[in-house]
């Protein structure tokens, strides 16, 4: 009920003022028992102030309604409508959401990217980090780093995870600012705490490659596992190289041999040619030349060499 998405562990809901002390004690109610778990009895609470035309209560129950696990866009741009036109920041970047994307509405990039200019605008961080999205993509024109770079950097400050994530990317790639590894890295850092597993990737590239940073082969194992356990598509062959570096502290070959195999099913190349050498040689599984000559037929299939390489987009 935060109304932002991904930030549900923390189990936060945002604070308010309003010069309706009723309102404010009902909210107040409803944050202690969301805190709690007790969600259906705080929803009920954030219902029935919305409904008493709490205009805060509109934009954190339209957020909920869209981001929430039983999402209802046509219900959420209800309540989200009335709280933009009471001005409540948050509402903006629920509203564009919908817009944006075409969650059961006609798509209207046009639409979307005015009313998060505006969230941006009244200070609303989840708006600026879309602003940034939609610049940097060009979804109304062509694309604009400069200014995707000052709307990323806005939400970063604020807090937002994926801001931070794509600001590290200008700064540690050197597009349309000096290149700052340092800057890039602390970034990273700060995105992949809130628990961004892409930001966990990317700094996770780093400490392997010594990149900005002092090589850890160890550092670079800890952060490659949130990323592949959260799904990103490079992690688990950069982890299994990982784990069976030399250098690293707790070198694994069996969980290296995991990480390959779930590599090579998701089809990645260089995962199923490193399974073919395992196999081969018994390294972490027990010798099989069969299985070597599977993967290596499975490898010799893939032709796009896209996905394979170490590191992988940045995303």
């Amino acid at each position: 009920m935060s109304g932002r998405a991904g930030n549900r562990r923390t189990r936060k809901m945002p604070e308010v003022s309003d010069p309706n002390a009723a309102h404010i004690a009902r909210y107040q109610e409803a944050q202690t028992l969301y805190h709690a778990g007790r969600d259906d009895e705080a929803t009920a609470i954030v219902e029935e102030i919305a409904g008493q035309g709490f205009a805060f209560a509109q934009s954190v129950l339209g957020n909920m309604l869209l981001f929430g696990p039983a999402s209802d866009p046509v219900k959420a741009k209800f309540w989200l409508e009335k709280a933009v036109a009471h001005e409540i920041p948050e509402s903006y970047y629920g509203l564009g959401t919908i817009l944006l994307y075409g969650m059961g509405v006609e798509k209207s990039p046009s639409e979307a990217f005015d009313l998060l200019l505006k969230g941006t605008n009244l200070g609303d961080i989840g708006s600026s980090a879309l602003l940034g999205e939609m610049l940097a993509a060009g979804t109304v024109g062509e694309p604009r780093h400069d200014l995707a770079l000052m709307a990323y950097s806005q939400a970063a400050k604020g807090g937002s995870a994926l801001a931070q994530r794509r600001l590290a990317i200008y700064y540690s790639e050197g597009i349309e600012v000096e290149r700052d590894l340092n800057l890039a890295r602390d970034l990273y850092q700060a995105s992949a705490e809130q628990g961004d597993a892409y930001a966990a990737n990317n700094l996770a590239l780093m400490y392997q490659h010594g990149n900005g940073v002092p090589k850890n082969i160890d550092k670079a194992i800890e952060l490659y596992t949130i990323a592949a356990e959260s799904g990103i598509s490079t992690a688990p062959q950069n982890l299994a190289a990982c784990l069976a570096h030399p250098n690293a502290t707790n070198r694994d070959l069996e969980r290296a041999a995991y990480w390959f195999h779930r590599g090579a099913e998701s089809g990645l190349k260089l995962s199923m040619l490193s399974l073919a050498h395992i196999y081969e040689h018994g390294e972490g599984v027990t010798q099989d030349l069969v299985a070597a000559e599977y993967w290596l037929k499975e490898a010799a299939r893939i032709i796009d060499p896209e996905i394979e390489g170490v590191r992988g987009p940045l995303n």
